[in-house]
C-alpha cells in the first residue's frame, strides 16, 4: 500500500502533469465466503471523492476516499433495502491504484480524448458498522461472540474498467476481493465457525470536475 502511494507521488516530473477530481457515486453487490450463504446478493450504497495525476504518457495514479456498504445476504435484490438475514458492514475505504488508458478518440472534444481504462491496485479500510440478522453463523454459541472478533481493519485488492461517455462522465465496473479475513477461526480457537472472506462487484459513474 505505502509503495504505491509512493508511486502516485512520485510520478516522472519531466512530464506534463495534471489532477482531476472527481465525485462517484453507484451500489455494490457483495458476498462474504464462510457465512453459509452464496451469491453477490447484497446490495450496497457507494459514494466517494477522488483525485488523478495524468501524465503524457498512458498510466494514470488515482486515489479516493469512499464510503462503502457491503456484507451478505440470502436474496438477491437490486437495489439496498432489508435483506432477508445475512451481515451487514458499512466502511470508509482508501484505495490506491494504477490506470491504464486506452481508446484514443481524435475526434472527442478539443485535441482528442482516452476513452477507456483499466485499473489495478491496492485498498485499504476501516470498518464503521456491522451487524448479523437472521443467520446461524455460530450453531454452538452466540452470534454476538463472532461480531465482537470482526476484524476492524480490511486490505483488499482490486480490478476494474471504465468508459468515458465524456471528459465529464465515466461508468465503472469493480471487483474487489478481500486479502484479510473479516473472521479468522485460527485467531478465535474458542469460536466454531468458519473463516469469513469478503468481495464485492461495483458499479458506478463519476462526475469529473
Amino acid at each position: 500500500m505505502l509503495s504505491l502511494i509512493s508511486i502516485f507521488l512520485e510520478v516522472n516530473q519531466t512530464h506534463t502533469q495534471t489532477f482531476n477530481a472527481r465525485i462517484t457515486s453507484g451500489l455494490n453487490y457483495s458476498q462474504i465466503r464462510g457465512d453459509g450463504l452464496s451469491g453477490l446478493n447484497r446490495p450496497g450504497l457507494h459514494a466517494g471523492l477522488g483525485l488523478n495525476l495524468t501524465t503524457q504518457s498512458q498510466w494514470e495514479w488515482n486515489m479516493e476516499l469512499l464510503y462503502n456498504e457491503r456484507g451478505s445476504a440470502g436474496q438477491f435484490k437490486i437495489f439496498p433495502g432489508s435483506p432477508s438475514g445475512g451481515i451487514s458492514l458499512k466502511y470508509v475505504d482508501i484505495p490506491v491504484y494504477v490506470a491504464y488508458r486506452d481508446w484514443f478518440d481524435p475526434n472527442m472534444e478539443d485535441s482528442g480524448f482516452y476513452r477507456m481504462r483499466y485499473i489495478v491496485g491496492l485498498s485499504a479500510g476501516r470498518l464503521l458498522e456491522s451487524k448479523i440478522s437472521n443467520l446461524d453463523i455460530n450453531p454452538h454459541g452466540d452470534s454476538a461472540e463472532v461480531l465482537r472478533e470482526f476484524s476492524k481493519y480490511n486490505f483488499s485488492w482490486l480490478l476494474g474498467t471504465a468508459v468515458f461517455l465524456n471528459r465529464s462522465f465515466s461508468v465503472h465496473l469493480r471487483y474487489t476481493r478481500s486479502i484479510s479475513l473479516l473472521f479468522n477461526t485460527k485467531k478465535n480457537t474458542d469460536i466454531r465457525t468458519n473463516s469469513l472472506l469478503e468481495s464485492f462487484l461495483t458499479f458506478r459513474i463519476s462526475y469529473h470536475i
